[in-house]
């Protein structure tokens, strides 16, 4: 099995660094030593991925995209929250602090979601279908690295009785609308692509 991370520029979403098996495919330097978890969940949402790296030569900063890929397929996206120095060389066998020298965290895409607030996009109370409503005001409010596609709400027959507010954060408004959904259990996340999603199980 082949593996793959890729980083992007936070303002522009263009791509930065491509690692594949370890190894910087524009200096053909080893960078990532390992993959020590990947975790997402069995509908889709990217919760954490971990690897040990050189950030001298990864150089990724906290907030920067990163998608982690297997065989081209891709399994995870999120983005970097704890991160080396970017003059850390990693760490040696004498080291006591490997993981502030070597190790990071990569969170899934709700990252993100808590840091996009809701602006001033106003719905008449219970004549919205909940999945729209998610997904316009994901589309007009959601950070520009997420993507938001319509088909990826489908509507659920319901119309919310909460109305959002200004001000609030797009991750906390999606946890108390979900909570109305009935008929199976609403999962909401951000996929391997960058998708945001809400799904009924």
């Amino acid at each position: 099995m082949s593996w793959q991370i890729k980083t992007f520029y936070l303002a522009s979403g263009s791509l930065y660094r491509t690692i594949t098996d370890g190894v910087d495919e524009a200096s053909s330097l080893p960078v990532v030593q390992e993959i020590t978890s990947c975790t997402v969940e069995p509908w889709g949402d990217c919760k954490e991925l971990d690897f040990v790296a050189r950030n001298d030569r990864l150089t990724a900063v906290a907030g920067m995209p990163v998608q982690y890929l297997e065989d081209s397929n891709p399994i995870f996206w999120g983005v970097v929250a704890i991160h080396p120095s970017e003059y850390s060389k990693g760490a040696g066998p004498a080291d006591d602090n490997a993981d502030a020298l070597e190790k990071f965290t990569i969170l899934g895409g709700k990252m993100l979601l808590q840091k996009s607030i809701i602006g001033n996009k106003i719905y008449e109370e219970d004549t919205t279908d909940i999945a729209t409503q998610m997904y316009e005001l994901g589309n007009l409010y959601g950070h520009p690295r997420l993507t938001f596609n319509q088909a990826n709400f489908p509507a659920t027959g319901i119309n919310t009785s909460i109305l959002a507010a200004p001000q609030q954060d797009l991750a906390s408004f999606y946890d108390s609308v979900t909570q109305q959904i009935t008929g199976g259990t609403p999962v909401w996340g951000v996929d391997a692509t960058s998708a945001v999603f809400l799904k009924v199980l």
